[in-house]
Formats: C-alpha cells, structure tokens, sequence
C-alpha cells in the first residue's frame, strides 16, 4: 500500500485568525503552493508510505523541505515573509 501524509504547517483560511507571528510565518503554506504539494502527492511514484512537509518557500522554515521536494518533487514558490507586512525585529 502506498501513502502520503501531508503534515501542513500555517494555512491562512479565507475567514478566522491571521497568520500575526513570525513562527505562524516560518510554517505557512500559501494556497497555490497547497494545490501545488496535493498534486505532486497524488501523482508521486513512491513505494510504501511517506510523510511530506507542507509550508511554502519561506525566508526562515519551521519544518525541512529537503525529502520532500526530493520525493514528491514539490516546489513551492511563495514566501510568508515576502507576503504578509510583519517586521523582522
């Protein structure tokens, strides 16, 4: 059996909490980067079962990327602290 588990970091809803720390932005993961790791989880060509980090590109990351880009070929492109006016104080 094969599966992938996606760990996802901050997802910002349409309506509820921002995102308002820098720790919430180290672990965001943008909308189109979502849509991009669900697809690269649905179509990956592993063996067994894996757990995949679900955060965008940010500056500073909560969670390591490395695997998962790697074995899902996820490449997210958006990052929190270029998106949302937090200072880096």
């Amino acid at each position: 059996m094969t599966c992938v588990s996606l760990r996802i970091g901050a997802f910002e809803p349409k309506e509820g909490p921002p995102l308002e720390t820098k720790g919430d932005l180290s672990a965001w993961l943008s909308h189109e980067d979502a849509v991009h790791l669900i697809d690269c989880a649905i179509q990956a060509d592993i063996q067994g079962s894996f757990v995949a980090h679900g955060i965008s590109d940010n500056r500073f990351k909560r969670l390591d990327l490395t695997k998962t880009r790697k074995v899902l070929g996820y490449n997210p492109q958006d990052d929190a602290f270029a998106t949302f006016p937090i200072p880096l104080k």
